[in-house]
């Protein structure tokens, strides 16, 4: 029996909670394809700096430091610090997506789906698909403001 395996995309859907409007928090949602990033790895500090990743971006500029200084008094010969900077790109590439996740979940914008899809259109379209339709507005019933004894066989009537 063969296993039903899908390549297709997931997507992580960050939105501001869906209150008020909810068609400008759907504008403003956000949809970030999980898993490796080539992008992450091949650029690493640039795409940190492009995206504003700055605690990550600043844990890599203290490992090139400390590197540097390893490599410069010869405690690390040049192939060791070669290797460690790859491991950097690679450990870059496979959480980039997920710093920015948590970014975007500091900025008032949580997870609040997760799509399999061949592409972000189609993501989207989904996502829409399952979201929640607006609370129907509130309606005020004539006379539900009196006050006074309710009459039939409810308590306190007459």
């Amino acid at each position: 029996m063969r296993a039903n395996v899908s390549l297709m995309p997931i997507y992580a859907i960050h939105s501001p909670p869906l209150v008020g409007d909810v068609a400008v928090a759907f504008d403003r949602a956000r949809l970030l394809e999980t898993g490796f990033c080539r992008r992450a790895f091949v650029f690493g500090p640039l795409w940190l700096l492009a995206h504003r990743l700055w605690v990550p971006l600043g844990a890599w500029v203290a490992l090139a430091v400390a590197l540097g200084v390893a490599q410069g008094f010869g405690w690390l010969a040049p192939p060791g610090a070669s290797f460690v900077y790859l491991l950097s790109a690679l450990w870059i590439g496979l959480e980039g997506r997920d710093w920015l996740g948590a970014k975007l979940a500091d900025a008032g914008a949580p997870l609040v789906d997760v799509v399999e899809a061949r592409d972000e259109e189609e993501a989207a379209r989904v996502f829409l698909g399952r979201a929640p339709s607006p609370p129907p507005p509130k309606t005020r019933y004539m006379g539900a403001e009196r006050a006074g004894p309710v009459i039939g066989q409810f308590p306190g009537g007459v």
